[in-house]
Order: structure tokens, then C-alpha cells, then sequence
């Protein structure tokens, strides 16, 4: 059994909020549309893989030059910008409209740990987010162009994990 209080227990917690959240928000609060809400993902998901495999054909052994490293840092700039933007609203959704601050801050527990515990979950919720989009276009590009794009996963994890902030040296 988990302690209570620990950082694995608020992040089952908090994991457990996101999930009930995501639940409600694709199903309007009604048990009778998961299995369409499940229909619809596996669609969704089946369709961006048809519309990578037309699209990405000419990239996938594209000789890499000049211009095609400007497309895909250009490309990944703009999927980190729409992270960050979900997330700062994500950050405020999850600390103010709960309205549990004074509830956290009055409790025996490390608020920071708390806190440190919800961004996380937020940054892997935001991580998640991107997945659906960009995958299929990883999938077949790797399929196409070889395994050296699977790295691109790599790259939504390191876009989507929380850095610290960083510290003077006075502090």
C-alpha cells in the first residue's frame, strides 16, 4: 500500500483527476458514448496515418540540407509554442479553478511536493496531447525513411518535461 502524503500517492491522485477529467470532457458526462469516444480515437488515429503516409512520402529520404533542417526546427518550434500555451492554461485550470490553494497550503503536507507532483502530471498530460498529432507522422516516417525518426519521440518527451527553475548561485 501507498503512503499518504508521498509524491506516488498525489501523483496516482492527481493521474487518476486528469484521466476523470479526460473522461468527462470526451464523453459529456455520459457512460453511453465511450465506446464511440473510443470508435472515434481509433479513427481519428487510423485516418492521420493514411494522411502522414501521403504527405511525408517525398521527406522521408529526403537528402537533409539547409532547407529542410529550417522546415523541421521551424516545425518543432511551433508544436513547442502550442505546448507551452496548453500548458500555461492547463497550470492555471489545475491550480486555480479547483480553488484547493488554501486547502494545500494549510495542510501537514510539503505543498511543494504537491506542486512539483501536478506539474508533472500536467507536462505528461501536455506530452500525451502532442501524441495523437505527431505520431502517425513518426510511425510513417520511420516505416519510410528508416528508424532514426523514432527519436522524434524523444523530442515530444524532452518538450514536454517540466525543467526546474534554475537557482542563483546565492540562493
Amino acid at each position: 500500500m501507498i503512503q499518504p502524503g508521498t509524491a506516488v500517492w498525489f501523483a496516482r491522485h492527481e493521474s487518476r483527476l486528469a484521466w476523470r477529467d479526460f473522461v468527462a470532457m470526451m464523453t459529456a458526462g455520459k457512460a453511453s458514448r465511450r465506446r464511440g469516444v473510443a470508435l472515434g480515437i481509433a479513427l481519428f488515429v487510423l485516418g492521420m496515418h493514411v494522411v502522414a503516409w501521403f504527405v511525408v512520402e517525398d521527406f522521408a529520404s529526403a537528402a537533409v540540407d539547409k532547407h529542410f533542417l529550417i522546415a523541421v526546427s521551424a516545425t518543432i518550434l511551433l508544436s513547442w509554442l502550442l505546448m507551452v500555451s496548453q500548458a500555461m492554461e492547463s497550470i492555471t485550470r489545475a491550480f486555480y479553478t479547483r480553488a484547493d490553494l488554501d486547502l494545500i497550503l494549510a495542510s501537514p503536507v510539503a505543498a511543494e511536493r504537491l506542486f512539483a507532483v501536478r506539474i508533472a502530471t500536467i507536462a505528461l498530460a501536455i506530452a500525451a496531447m502532442a501524441l495523437p498529432l505527431a505520431g502517425p507522422f513518426i510511425n510513417v516516417l520511420a516505416i519510410r525513411g528508416g528508424p532514426h525518426w523514432l527519436g522524434a519521440y524523444g523530442v515530444i518527451a524532452a518538450m514536454g518535461w517540466p525543467r526546474p527553475p534554475s537557482r542563483s548561485p546565492s540562493q
